[in-house]
């Protein structure tokens, strides 16, 4: 069945806001946790808000969500842009799924703050 989303090309450096932080992963594998440490990611479907995934200083192990928890809720409707927009403070990103197991970093964000 043909793609009826546009697919786009993955960066090829995405370099962190913290000098002292490595660059984030632009293809992830699915025990990746996209968390920016603080503030939040957005699961969107086609543009649309679909999930989100905060944590706090009471969260725990259980909270956390890896990209095989996003790779498991897109792949359940695979034919639509599933995208993953990461904010965290003076740095974000986007990553797009592409296929089965494969998300891919599309597009830098500036952050908050």
């Amino acid at each position: 069945m043909p793609l009826n989303w546009l697919k786009l090309e993955p960066l090829e450096f995405a370099p962190q806001a913290c000098l002292t932080c490595p660059p984030r992963p632009i293809k992830v594998n699915m025990t990746y946790d996209p968390h920016p440490g603080f503030g939040g990611c957005y699961l969107k479907k086609d543009g649309e808000f679909h999930t989100d995934y905060f944590l706090d200083i009471e969260s725990t192990e259980k909270d956390i969500m890896y990209f095989q928890d996003f790779e498991n809720i897109a792949a359940k409707d695979p034919d639509h842009d599933w995208r993953l927009e990461v904010h965290g403070p003076l740095y974000g990103c986007v990553y797009q799924r592409h296929g089965e197991k494969e998300w891919v970093m599309v597009e830098k964000l500036e952050g908050f703050a």
